[in-house]
This record gives structure tokens, sequence and C-alpha cells, in this order.
């Protein structure tokens, strides 16, 4: 039986979870360093972060920064890190924070969503392409965009 999720704006008290739930990702990334809890606890709340859960034990979660593109007059949100955890994967976590961060900043004026992903990660390039990410590709990475302003 599949557990439902539910997705929630991280809180304070999520950054000791998080901050596990990145080592396991930097982990799956082939990087074994544990994630400075310092700069997590200083910058935290920087980066919008949105949590999936279970029961109250995190599954996943996104983390983006704004980035103002001055010369263009447009605003981009850099996904830095999504991640769900491995016996929770293919059951829609993943599309949901993404949907769920798109979501909230579209409401704020956000015009532009890009990120990178390894060439290596085909279901997460699946499922950018899904949602219409348009793909950019660089030597080791791709990079993906996903434009929702009118023509300028």
């Amino acid at each position: 039986m599949i557990k439902k999720f539910h997705i929630r704006k991280a809180r304070e008290e999520d950054i000791a979870s998080v901050l596990a739930t990145l080592h396991n990702l930097n982990k799956h990334q082939g990087d074994s360093k544990k994630p400075h809890v310092v700069f997590y606890q200083s910058y935290f709340f920087e980066f919008d972060v949105w949590i999936a859960e279970i029961n109250s034990e995190i599954i996943g979660f996104i983390a983006a920064s704004d980035i103002y593109l001055f010369n263009r007059g447009l605003k981009d949100c850099n996904i830095q890190s999504l991640f769900v955890s491995e016996n929770h994967r293919k059951k829609g976590v993943a599309r949901a924070l993404l949907d769920q961060l798109i979501s909230s900043k579209r409401e704020t004026g956000t015009d532009i969503f890009s990120l990178c992903v390894s060439k290596g990660n085909v279901s997460a390039r699946k499922l950018y392409e899904s949602l219409n990410f348009d793909k950019m590709n660089n030597d080791k990475h791709l990079k993906y965009r996903l434009c929702c302003a009118a023509a300028h």
C-alpha cells in the first residue's frame, strides 16, 4: 500500500532532518562529505525549501534560490537540490515537490526556473522534460530551463 505524502514549507526544526537527507543526496552523487551544519543553520531560510513527509518523516525535499536577471527584468528560480529517499521514488513525490515550488514561485512573479542535472540521471531528466523544461547541454551536466514569461 502506498502511503500518502504531504508537501509543506520547511521549518527551523527540519534543518537536522534535511541535512541528513542532503547527506544521502551527496552520497548518491559520489560525495561522502557531510553538509556543513553551521552554514545551513545560518543560510537555510535564504533558500526556498519544501518538504515531502509521511507521518512526520521527511522523505524528500526541494531547495531553490532566486536570481534576478537585471538585464532582462526577469526573476529566475535556480533549483539547487531535489531529492527523494530511495524507497519513495517513482511515486510522484519529486513531481509534487516541483509542482509546489513552481506554483508558489509563479505567484511571486518568477518567470524562469533553472537547474542542472547529471547526464547519467535519466529518471530526473525524464521528469524535467515531462514538465516542459528545455534542455541546454554542456560537457558534464545538462541544464534545464522552464520559461513561463510571455515573450518580451
